[in-house]
């Protein structure tokens, strides 16, 4: 399986995440790619298998860029995907927000993760 994650992190903390999951697939036998949000286009998000959208929490939802950049995605027809978030206080609604906007671009959203702490 191809797995593509596309990962929003400022302090390095939802990267940290993003490598330690990425490993795991690795470890599976899966092929892996993290693309920082920056460097992500919308087309990256249907090239592989599975889709994961990681970032951190913000005011207890997911950072304007992310939404942003999930309202430009092509439709992902029933493509499977999985949401992660850190959050080092009240994580709200990030999951939530992050499943929504990929439902709503046609995604199967099968799982979510998240990493409290800092």
């Amino acid at each position: 399986m191809n797995v593509t994650m596309v990962c929003f992190s400022q302090t390095g903390n939802t990267r940290k995440v993003s490598d330690a999951m990425a490993e795991a697939f690795r470890e599976s036998g899966h092929m892996v790619r993290i693309i920082p949000l920056k460097k992500a286009t919308p087309q990256d998000t249907a090239a592989g298998d599975l889709l994961g959208i990681g970032t951190p929490c913000f005011s207890s939802q997911a950072p304007t860029p992310v939404k942003e950049f999930l309202h430009t995605l092509p439709p992902l027809n029933k493509q499977p995907a999985f949401v992660f978030a850190t959050s080092g206080g009240a994580p709200g609604r990030v999951l939530y927000d992050l499943a929504s906007l990929l439902q709503d671009r046609g995604a199967e959203v099968v799982g979510g993760f998240l990493a409290r702490g800092a």
